[in-house]
């Protein structure tokens, strides 16, 4: 007898229309040009990216990360968290403009060791190399987890990559020389390991998400949940290693201070609040400033409870599941984080990585259930959405950014509502991955 798997009809699925995936992938790699052709220009014209502004002094983020590396070079590391050190180094690398205030550096000591080879470099062919060299490795890492991992073919891996570069999330890291490329890879590659097993691996990358520490806590949750002690423990010894070495450069004394100096930082971010792209963007604008940041941290700690229980351990046989959840993570990240931007968006890559039931708009008006579909119309307008919420504010105004948190927030819910309705009807086995039969035709669409 057979299954009903098995006797079900394949669906022919229509083509999306000649002229509108043209229209679209035409638009979006224009765009993607413009960006990176803008960018190569200003490098090797020797402007100095970081001045934005003619009329105000303004440093973008990759001058303090290039900082950090010529405080190293300079000899000075003994001194990183010095307000008179930094503001000396800073008016080393901007001659001939000059500066007696400097905002105070707040990247934690292992980016002072990351940057040293970026520091030997001219600024502005280090920014170059900083920002497209990052994007590169983001791109090449989730080819790597779209061929191996999803079996998407070159050309569908092609287009997912282009919507991702070309997005507005994409042009403030580059624009700004932010590391958020660096996170995507990261993260990627810690949820390749993760659902495959290598544990090492996983550990080890979890651990270079410290870099950003806001956005490594919520993924020590389910390795945690799940009762995974080799990665853990892998994380723990490779970040202690980290630690070791950076304190070489920068001496223990400093290494073993930064919290508090970083604490104490805080009282600097509460105006920028109201550009942040998670809970504590949309609270600044409701609740006094002095409790903004209190109540955030409070959502985080809810949503890391939340994690932990809604994990389930049976995940660890089902990659279905387990990629759904990681996904959900990493929107969770974005939205919990107590300091979440407009660049840091482009995490939402790796969430559309490891979920996306098809890359054609044609087969949106079909997928079933609701959350499903209003999840996939999300991330595969994602692109499109950004620009038009750039239009109404700029790349880093407070409007845009309010507008990425409710959509992230709505990406959350539309997700939530997928995986706890059942509606994936998930199968046993370490390999299940239960498919509906516009599933079935999608991915055979995608891996040809």
């Amino acid at each position: 007898m057979q299954s009903s798997k098995a006797s079900k009809p394949k669906l022919s699925l229509p083509k999306t229309p000649i002229l509108g995936s043209f229209g679209y992938v035409a638009f979006i790699s224009l765009l993607l040009i413009c960006v990176l052709g803008y960018f190569v220009q200003l490098a090797f014209s020797e402007r100095l990216p970081f001045l934005m502004e003619n009329e105000h002094f303004s440093l973008a983020d990759f001058v303090t990360y290039y900082q950090c590396g010529k405080t190293i070079l300079f000899g000075l590391g003994h001194k990183i968290l010095d307000s008179a050190t930094q503001v000396n180094v800073l008016n080393r690398i901007i001659t001939p403009y000059h500066t007696d205030k400097a905002v105070p550096i707040g990247c934690v000591p292992l980016i002072y060791l990351i940057m040293i080879p970026f520091a030997t470099l001219p600024i502005h062919i280090s920014h170059l190399v900083w920002s497209l060299g990052s994007l590169a490795l983001a791109c090449c890492t989730l080819a790597f987890f779209l061929r191996q991992y999803r079996g998407f073919s070159r050309k569908w891996t092609m287009l997912f990559l282009v919507g991702m570069a070309a997005s507005i999330p994409s042009l403030a890291v580059v624009y700004f020389g932010q590391m958020s490329f660096w996170l995507v890879t990261l993260i990627c590659l810690y949820c390749y390991a993760f659902l495959t097993k290598r544990d090492i691996v996983a550990g080890i990358t979890l651990a270079l998400t410290s870099i950003k520490p806001q956005f490594s806590l919520l993924f020590f949750l389910p390795a945690l949940a799940e009762r995974r002690w080799k990665l853990l423990t892998a994380a723990i010894l490779s970040e202690a290693a980290f630690i070791a070495l950076t304190a070489q450069a920068v001496t223990w004394k400093n290494v073993l201070h930064y919290p508090y100096y970083a604490l104490n930082l805080e009282t600097l971010a509460g105006s920028s609040a109201l550009f942040m792209v998670g809970f504590r963007g949309l609270l600044a604008r409701i609740l006094p400033a002095e409790i903004v940041m209190p109540v955030a941290l409070w959502l985080m700690l809810i949503c890391c409870v939340m994690i932990f229980f809604f994990w389930q351990p049976s995940w660890a046989k089902n990659r279905y599941n387990a990629s759904w959840g990681l996904a959900l993570v990493v929107i969770l990240d974005l939205l919990a984080s107590p300091h979440s931007f407009i660049y840091d968006c482009t995490l939402i890559s790796v969430a559309a990585a490891l979920t996306l039931p098809t890359l054609r708009v044609a087969d949106i008006d079909r997928i079933t259930p609701f959350s499903l579909r209003l999840w996939t119309a999300l991330l595969l307008f994602y692109p499109l959405i950004s620009y038009i919420l750039f239009f109404f504010g700029g790349i880093s105004g407070q409007l845009p950014a309010s507008g990425f948190a409710i959509l992230n927030l709505a990406l959350f819910v539309a997700g939530s509502r997928y995986i706890i309705s059942g509606a994936h009807a998930p199968e046993e086995g370490p390999d299940a991955e239960p498919e509906t039969e516009l599933e079935e035709a999608s991915n055979a669409e995608i891996s040809q």
